[in-house]
């Protein structure tokens, strides 16, 4: 008797395509966690930490105060202390808002909570805009997570993947014709990488979508 289709072996391919996105999901969660244990503290996102200490202290234009980063930094490891024009917080003040919560911890602990953070938002992604269904959907997220770029972001506290999600969740409000909804997606998304998100409105206009656009 033929089994049910959901009962259905997946086909080889997929299978194989599947255990190796999972282990190489393994491998770089695995990585991260090791150099988490190994040295918690990473200069990208040191510098959104003691941004959003100075605009709490101080008020928000205090986090481009290089003299007061400095002095925030001092408790950090010597490697790890340096403020100058090529490392110190240059992003928009949204970033230093979003990463005020997390101000009052330990860096360890805030790091590793942005980390939590960032990895809900690559399910979020994941969850609206991948194709597919069923096991070819479900291996797409390890395959994501394997992916060096997704890596690179959680090691260094990038908000990349923050910006991935609200692209997502702009492009998923766009096809549902809630053009207010996904502007200000995109606007957030903006706001908190304007140079990865420069091209967006270009191709929004060029695509007859410019009511998101003008949100």
């Amino acid at each position: 008797m033929d089994q049910p289709a959901h009962f259905a072996r997946p086909p080889l391919w997929l299978a194989a395509a599947a255990l190796a996105a999972l282990w190489g999901a393994a491998y770089d969660l695995g990585r991260w966690v090791a150099l988490f244990l190994a040295n918690p503290v990473h200069v990208d996102f040191r510098l959104f930490y003691v941004a959003a200490q100075a605009g709490l202290e101080q008020g928000w234009a205090a986090a481009y105060d290089q003299d007061l980063l400095r002095h925030l930094s001092a408790g950090f490891p010597v490697d790890e202390r340096y403020i100058n024009s090529s490392a110190t917080f240059v992003s928009a003040p949204l970033l230093a808002w979003l990463l005020a919560p997390l101000a009052f911890f330990p860096l360890p602990a805030a790091y590793a909570t942005w980390t939590l953070v960032s990895l809900t938002a690559l399910v979020v992604a994941w969850h609206v805009a991948a194709p597919y269904s069923g096991l070819r959907k479900w291996c797409l997220l390890p395959a994501a997570l394997a992916l060096w770029p997704v890596m690179d972001s959680l090691y260094y506290g990038q908000p990349s993947l923050i910006v991935l999600a609200l692209v997502a969740l702009a492009w998923w409000l766009t096809a549902r014709d809630r053009w207010w909804w996904a502007g200000t997606a995109l606007a957030f998304a903006t706001a908190l990488k304007p140079q990865v998100m420069i091209l967006v409105p270009l191709a929004l206009v060029v695509t007859g979508r410019w009511r998101v656009t003008l949100t």
